[in-house]
């Protein structure tokens, strides 16, 4: 990814320099933070960034199928690890269907159903109750645009980063109980449904705001009266709050990386210093065992790998749906996964226990990356109709042609 990313940083470069020409350093400096270039170079923009989604999807998946047959996972063949059970499953005693004469933990298709089924619903709720959050925010931000307070809009876009970051903690406490309610009874299955009901209500949480600004906020309310662009320029607000909302939201991610690092160190400092209370100054604390290090150390379960995933998906998620708007945005992307290799390298080898193996299955969904090959997948569909629609919609010449020449366009 980061080595593909590059190309991406260089477009947004090359458009820095074009605006550098046109305007002079300082101006080019402000297009380039909050994307109020030319727009025929946003249009160029936005069509490489198309070509660089799809071709970077390409080159992943035969990447991985690369790696799937260098490993020997591509064809079917037992194994002996064993797959993992779900820890969390919960059911009554009963004759399995493959062996009578063995009594395990089961529930009936009924009760598996009726779970699946509250476990979408309460989920589906959650995200309504999130966007009401999200429309409640522009709402009373438009009603005190329009008594004259012009700072309106700026807070709410402060307002809509810091509900991005709360609500997403109530999801991290809420989304256990909804997939318990499904009853997998594989860890694997567990897993997959816990990251992909994560990611997809993260994705809702973090682009409701920009899609209602950027495609619904012209027709449904007057645009903010004190914008780079001027009053009434949509637009210029969407750039605006992309610019913020994206730095605030790498700020998070940074925390959320080293978070577990700094965590695990201290809990290793802090027992180190108790044994050297209790054995005195006069005997050496011995060091602590492979083995008492590993159990001092977090976890690495499906749920961990998972919120790795969502932490360089979204941010690429940015880069590709809304990266015209603010062309920064993909050098901080690029840095921000920098740092994520390697503090994902740093804690799984000296921050989390080993994880458990879990081999492959070459007719899992997506391949070898499962879940995650088809939310990409989704996400170069979404980068396509994204990038035309804010070009068809928000970009001139096409905004003096009128909403029936703009559907033509898009």
């Amino acid at each position: 990814l980061c080595q593909s990313m590059v190309y991406l940083v260089g477009a947004a470069l090359a458009m820095f320099v074009f605006e550098m020409y046109r305007r002079g350093p300082i101006g080019a400096c402000i297009d380039f933070a909050f994307g109020n270039a030319d727009s025929d170079a946003r249009i160029c923009l936005a069509f490489m960034t198309i070509v660089w989604t799809q071709v970077f999807l390409a080159c992943l998946k035969r990447k991985v199928n690369h790696y799937l047959n260098l490993w020997g996972d591509d064809v079917e063949h037992s194994s002996t690890v064993k797959e993992r059970e779900n820890d969390r499953f919960r059911g009554k005693l009963g004759r399995s269907e493959a062996d009578e004469n063995r009594l395990v933990m089961q529930v009936t298709h009924r009760e598996r159903r009726l779970g699946r089924y509250l476990s979408g619903m309460c989920t589906f709720a959650f995200i309504l109750i999130t966007l009401l959050f999200v429309a409640l925010i522009f709402w009373y931000g438009a009603r005190l645009d329009a008594e004259g307070y012009s700072w309106a809009f700026d807070a709410a876009a402060y307002a809509v980063s810091a509900q991005i970051k709360i609500v997403k903690l109530l999801w991290d406490t809420v989304s256990w109980t909804l997939v318990d309610m499904e009853h997998h009874e594989m860890a694997s299955d567990y897993y997959n449904s816990l990251g992909f009901k994560s990611f997809v209500f993260q994705f809702i949480n973090a682009f409701a705001a920009f899609f209602y600004v950027a495609f619904a906020m012209q027709f449904i309310e007057k645009c903010p009266s004190s914008v780079p662009g001027g009053p009434g320029d949509c637009w210029g607000y969407l750039c605006k709050e992309m610019a913020v909302t994206f730095i605030i939201y790498c700020a998070f991610t940074l925390y959320d990386i080293f978070f577990s690092l700094i965590s695990m160190s201290l809990r290793l400092w802090s027992e180190k210093r108790e044994l050297a209370k209790r054995l005195g100054p006069d005997e050496a604390a011995p060091e602590l065992s492979f083995i008492e290090q590993q159990a001092k150390m977090d976890e690495y379960d499906g749920a961990a790998m998972a919120e790795d995933y969502i932490q360089i998906i979204l941010p690429l998620a940015f880069v590709l749906l809304l990266g015209i708007t603010s062309p920064l945005c993909s050098v901080l992307a690029l840095a921000v996964f920098l740092l994520q290799i390697r503090a994902d390298a740093f804690k799984l080898t000296r921050a989390h226990r080993r994880p458990f193996p879990n081999r492959v299955h070459p007719k899992q969904r997506g391949g070898g990356l499962g879940v995650w090959m088809e939310v990409l997948d989704v996400l170069g569909f979404l980068a396509v109709y994204t990038n035309v629609a804010l070009i068809a919609f928000n970009l001139p010449p096409f905004t003096s042609w009128g909403i029936m020449k703009q559907l033509v366009v898009f």
